[in-house]
């Protein structure tokens, strides 16, 4: 390459850096958010309620802006709450996400996201029986066969998912098989592969397959819940014993191979990687481990945090309080725990604690800004 080509070149490739740093920083500077904007965007709900019009209590927390983000579910766990929450048919279910955006649009001009777990086999909320395209296999039957089916698959169920209105899908399961009997992961097929290299395999085709069809991917659920004895949903899993470094390894090739979804953090307690905070709560694993040795950059979500580990320990302001100091980026309230309590106006509480606790100077806004940038990443 002559001097004037390169010459031209740099000064082609210092414009572009300039102008699109210098637009960055005016747009920055004329739309910084505030923190009542930031902390709903932190928050994810589950809700009661298959129709939705303006007198449901989601509508009304979503145009007051406490809400940026939903999690739907097919059967209603709470007490009296009856057999089903969100989902009936697929023409419903249109229907259903399409007000939920028509309200958000009302309240602010960020997307929100509605999110769901659709993994195939055991984990999945949307099924022949309700009208919905087909049973997806599970994952341990997709880790038996070729990575290229494995994102065939995901393909479909993600071209599925976006024109029913959902965003973001929490699968794939990045979790190594080490306890084929864990009770809610390789004792219900949870798992592709006791092989974490197989692991890697498949859920960077799932991923990609989602991504093909416009789906964003969650990888779950970290460090490891693959030898997990105890369920997190009902009370503490300890893992100290039995977690094994491995588990690690389909995060890090995940990574090195250009994984472009978000990552789930899990409720397990590991007194090794943390003596005192399961992982969701917990600084030295979402943090110095996730983001710092295995380099992850992107959106943390946490576990669905009225699960039993952590509401059996802990008060609501802490939950949210650590949650955002380990490092996490979105909260899960699913409010749809077995027999819990169900408060329509949780949201409205859990966003008054987030914001009170960055009033109180316990939260820094600088710690705020560092999820808003990484959400607004990929919704924008």
């Amino acid at each position: 390459m002559n001097r004037k080509i390169q010459f031209t070149c740099a000064v082609l490739c210092a414009f572009l850096w300039f102008g699109f740093g210098f637009c960055t920083r005016a747009a920055t500077a004329e739309n910084k958010p505030t923190v009542e904007e930031m902390a709903a965007q932190m928050l994810m709900f589950g809700f009661r309620g298959a129709e939705v019009n303006e007198a449901y209590p989601i509508i009304r927390h979503i145009k007051a802006g406490y809400v940026g983000n939903v999690i739907l579910f097919e059967r209603d766990m709470t007490a009296g709450g009856g057999r089903d929450r969100n989902i009936i048919s697929p023409e419903q279910l249109t229907v259903l996400t399409q007000a939920l955006r028509d309200a958000k649009n009302a309240a602010s001009g960020v997307p929100l996201w509605i999110a769901i777990d659709q993994e195939g086999g055991m984990v999945q909320r949307l099924r022949p029986a309700r009208g919905f395209a087909e049973n997806y296999p599970s994952a341990r039957v997709l880790g038996r066969g070729d990575a290229a089916v494995t994102r065939e698959v995901a393909e479909r169920m993600g071209h599925e998912l976006r024109a029913l209105g959902i965003d973001v899908n929490f699968a794939p399961v990045a979790d190594v098989d080490v306890n084929s009997a864990s009770p809610v992961i390789g004792g219900i097929e949870r798992s592709f592969s006791r092989d974490p290299y197989a692991v890697a395999l498949h859920i960077l085709a799932f991923s990609e397959g989602l991504k093909n069809a416009g789906i964003i991917s969650s990888l779950k659920h970290f460090p490891g819940h693959g030898s997990a004895e105890d369920d997190t949903h009902l009370g503490t899993a300890d893992v100290t014993l039995t977690w094994l470094e491995e588990e690690l390894l389909p995060y890090r090739l995940a990574f090195e191979g250009g994984f472009q979804g978000t990552v789930m953090s899990s409720h397990v307690f590991h007194e090794g990687l943390d003596p005192l905070f399961p992982a969701s709560l917990s600084y030295k694993i979402t943090t110095e481990l996730l983001r710092g040795e295995l380099g992850w950059d992107g959106i943390i979500f946490t576990d669905d945090l009225h699960m039993g580990a952590l509401m059996l320990h802990y008060s609501m302001e802490e939950i949210i309080y650590r949650s955002v100091y380990a490092g996490a980026d979105i909260l899960i309230f699913s409010s749809n725990s077995d027999g819990m309590a169900y408060d329509p106006n949780f949201p409205q509480e859990a966003f008054g604690i987030l914001v009170n606790l960055v009033a109180e100077g316990r939260i820094s806004k600088e710690r705020l800004y560092e999820s808003w940038n990484r959400i607004m990443a990929l919704k924008r």
